[in-house]
C-alpha cells in the first residue's frame, strides 16, 4: 500500500512533531507500506522520508518545479516526481496513495487535507484520511 502524509515543511516547527513524522515514517515502512510525500527534506516533511528509509522503506516525492530551491528536494527519495505546480502535484499524490494521513501542519497541509476530504465526501475516491494530531496543534 502507499500512504501519502501531508505534513509542515516550516522552519518553525515543535522538536514533537518532527519526531512524530520520523516514528510516523518508521511506522509506515515497517508495516510494508511505501511512502507518498511533498519531496521535500526539510522539517516534518524530510523527517518523516528520513523514518521510513532508516527501516528499508521506500519513498516516492512529488514537488513543484518552484519549490526545489525553497523545500529542498530530498534527493535520497526512491523516486522524485518533479511537477509544474502544486495542483499537479496533489493530483499526482492522490493518485499514486492509497491511503492519507494528516499531520500537524500549516494552511498548505490544511489545504491539501480539506481537497483530498471533498474528493472523498463528493465520492471521487473511497481511500481513507486520518489526522494525526497528539498535541493539539489544531485545536
Amino acid at each position: 500500500m502507499r500512504i501519502a502524509v501531508y505534513c509542515s515543511s516550516s522552519v518553525k516547527v515543535a522538536p514533537e512533531n518532527l519526531k512524530l513524522g520520523f516514528d510516523l515514517g518508521v511506522a509506515i515502512a515497517s508495516a510494508g507500506h511505501e511512502l507518498v510525500w511533498g519531496g521535500g527534506k526539510i522539517s516534518v516533511m524530510g523527517t518523516v522520508a528520513q523514518g521510513a528509509r532508516s527501516v528499508g522503506g521506500k519513498t516516492i516525492g512529488v514537488i513543484p518545479d518552484r519549490l526545489m530551491n525553497i523545500e529542498f528536494i530530498d534527493n535520497e527519495s526512491h523516486e522524485i516526481l518533479v511537477v509544474e505546480d502544486m495542483r499537479e502535484r496533489k493530483g499526482k499524490i492522490e493518485e499514486l496513495s492509497d491511503a492519507f494521513l494528516v499531520l500537524p501542519g500549516g494552511i498548505g497541509t490544511l489545504e491539501e487535507f480539506f481537497e483530498i476530504w471533498v474528493g472523498r465526501y463528493l465520492g471521487f475516491h473511497e481511500k481513507p484520511i486520518a489526522v494525526i494530531d497528539p498535541f493539539g496543534s489544531y485545536g
